[in-house]
C-alpha cells in the first residue's frame, strides 16, 4: 500500500503542476491574442483558477481522444511490419491535430468565444508552450555543458 500511495502523491503532484503551467500558459496565449485583436474581438482572459480547469478538462478530453486516435492507429498499423515506437511515433503526429481541434473547441465552449478564435488561442498555446522548452532546454543543455567543463 505505501508504493501505491506514493505513486498516487506523485501523479497527483504532477497532474497540479501540469495544470498549472497549463494556465499560465493559456492565459498568455490569451494575452498574446488580445494584443494583436480588436477591441471587438478580444478573447476573454480567464482567472488562474479558471484556466487551470480548461487546463485540465482539455488534457482529459485529449487524453480521451488521443486513446482512441492511438487504439485506431495501432490496430491499424499492427502488420505493417513498423516497429512499436514507430507505431507510436505515427499515433502521436496524427493525434496531433486533433489534440489542436480538441483544445479549439474547450477555449470555445469555456472561454467562451468563436471557434476561429479559439482556434487562433489554441495555436498560440503551441507557439508558446513549445518556447518555453526551447528556453527549459536551452538552460538544461547549458547547465550540463558548464558541469562537463569544469
Amino acid at each position: 500500500m505505501g508504493q501505491l500511495g506514493g505513486i498516487l502523491c506523485v501523479l497527483v503532484f504532477a497532474v497540479l503542476l501540469g495544470t498549472a503551467i497549463g494556465a499560465v500558459i493559456l492565459r498568455a496565449a490569451c494575452s498574446i491574442f488580445n494584443k494583436f485583436a480588436e477591441p471587438q474581438n478580444h478573447v476573454p482572459e480567464p482567472s488562474f483558477g479558471y484556466a487551470m480547469l480548461i487546463a485540465f478538462v482539455t488534457t482529459v478530453v485529449n487524453s480521451i481522444v488521443g486513446f482512441g486516435v492511438g487504439l485506431v492507429i495501432g490496430v491499424g498499423l499492427a502488420n505493417s511490419g513498423m516497429t512499436e515506437q514507430q507505431v507510436a511515433l505515427v499515433a502521436q503526429v496524427i493525434s496531433l491535430p486533433f489534440s489542436i481541434l480538441v483544445m479549439a473547441v474547450m477555449n470555445m465552449l469555456m472561454l467562451p468565444t468563436t471557434f476561429a478564435r479559439g482556434l487562433l488561442v489554441a495555436l498560440l498555446y503551441l507557439a508558446v508552450a513549445i518556447a518555453v522548452a526551447i528556453v527549459i532546454g536551452l538552460v538544461v543543455f547549458a547547465v550540463i555543458a558548464i558541469f562537463a567543463a569544469m
